[in-house]
């Protein structure tokens, strides 16, 4: 699925060398599936690899709304100067409505 989206080798083995690499790819192509358009697939995959640095997730697993909450407060300071970071800070409550309407049984 990545190789569909990145051309580039840095960004390609950055996404290699991330944790859950399989479970990024299904959901991209679920999202793909959908209907989703390669632009916005690109940037979800780069959006992807920070929510999962920010969760210190190795493996799936459940994450509390809690957890969800601290994060999206540390990306959005990390963000500051983002005129964007409104947006990625929602992103980490969307992917946690995602594992809950069913997401994280498709991929485990």
């Amino acid at each position: 699925m990545l190789e569909t989206l990145l051309e580039h080798p840095f960004f390609l083995n950055r996404h290699r060398d991330a944790p859950l690499l399989n479970e990024r790819e299904v959901f991209l192509r679920q999202l793909q599936q959908q209907g989703t358009g390669r632009v916005a697939l690109w940037n979800l995959s780069g959006e992807l690899i920070h929510v999962v640095r920010l969760l210190q997730m190795e493996k799936l697993r459940d994450v509390s709304q809690e957890e969800i909450h601290r994060a999206a407060q540390r990306w959005a300071r990390q963000q500051r100067s983002n005129p964007n970071a409104h947006h990625t800070a929602t992103l980490l409550p969307s992917l946690s409505m995602q594992r809950r309407s069913g997401f994280a049984s498709t991929v485990a």
